[in-house]
């Protein structure tokens, strides 16, 4: 795959594709859509030039017509955009993104990166459906995403897969009010990443969208058997919060 981002997001995209066993390719048929993740660390100074760069960038996109949207959070190592992308034929245009932008605004944006370091990560990720959940009424004001990766234990691939399908059924079961989107990363780092969305931090945590729901289903031992279920399948995890930046976020049509 040819280097189509430059200095958007000065992200590589030469990657080597990991192999896909046969539980895999069944997900994987089931699956839509692609997210290109790209995580931009920076030292606090820089942060604001690089907010405000990217908010000119979404402005001129949105005066372009660009049609790929991205969406952007920051977080303690700095900030993550994330975009939509249909199908990995995509990666082969090398004008699939700046294509769509006028010279002018491809100047104007790597005019504003000029001065300060960053270091760039980057992956390619792929939603499974039967490992997501959306509530019957999700929230509308999306402010948080609590980000989840697993790494599996060799063999494990199967049962997490089934294991993701009853923590589904689970959270139907409580009543739980937080869209959650869980994918595989296709090209990267091979784990699996669950993303949750929140209003805030202090609901999203309290005993309210959790314990108490939990208590209110009888569903105490049930969630300690998926806990067992899962620490048994995962060789280590991690997580952590980002907050949604609606002026750097760009969405075709839509303001904000």
């Amino acid at each position: 795959m040819r280097r189509i981002f430059g200095s958007l997001l000065l992200a590589a995209t030469m990657f080597m594709l990991l192999p896909v066993d046969a539980v895999q390719a069944q997900e994987e048929e089931e699956a839509t859509g692609y997210g290109f993740v790209i995580v931009i660390e920076l030292a606090p100074a820089d942060r604001a030039a690089y907010r405000s760069a990217l908010e000119g960038l979404a402005d001129a996109a949105a005066e372009a017509g660009v049609t790929t949207p991205w969406w952007a959070w920051s977080h303690d190592m700095g900030y993550t955009v994330v975009l939509g992308i249909d199908n990995m034929a995509w990666f082969d245009d090398s004008d699939s993104f700046w294509g769509q932008f006028p010279e002018s605004a491809q100047a104007a944006f790597r005019t504003a990166l000029d001065g300060f370091d960053r270091e760039v990560t980057s992956e390619v990720t792929q939603q499974i459906p039967s490992w997501s959940y959306t509530p019957e009424n999700p929230i509308q004001d999306i402010g948080l995403a609590h980000v989840h990766n697993d790494w599996l234990k060799g063999g494990a691939q199967e049962a997490y897969g089934e294991l993701s399908e009853d923590w589904v059924a689970f959270l139907g079961r409580i009543g739980y009010p937080y869209q959650a989107n869980c994918m595989r990363t296709v090209v990267g780092p091979q784990k699996t990443t669950c993303v949750t969305f929140a209003d805030n931090l202090s609901r999203f945590t309290s005993d309210e969208t959790w314990d108490d729901l939990i208590e209110a289903a009888g569903a105490q031992e049930e969630y300690q058997n998926l806990l067992e279920r899962w620490q048994g399948l995962v060789m280590r995890w991690e997580h952590m919060d980002a907050s949604y930046v609606s002026s750097m976020s760009y969405w075709p049509g839509q303001e904000g």
